[in-house]
């Protein structure tokens, strides 16, 4: 069963403003590549490291 919190709305408000910031750089007319891209849009920066830390242990 669903492992989350009990009220979605937050992880729901979060997929939304993940899905708007994606939609926003692939509409720029910056060249992904050579723009600044602030991934923390994107990704949770602790749950990153974590990820890393197990990996490379």
């Amino acid at each position: 069963m669903w492992s989350g919190p009990r009220d979605p709305s937050s992880w729901l408000e979060s997929a939304v403003s993940k899905i708007l910031a994606a939609r926003q750089l692939l509409n720029s007319n910056k060249t992904p590549l050579l723009s600044h891209i602030d991934l923390a849009d994107f990704f949770h920066g602790a749950d990153f490291f974590v990820a890393l830390k197990q990996d490379a242990a």
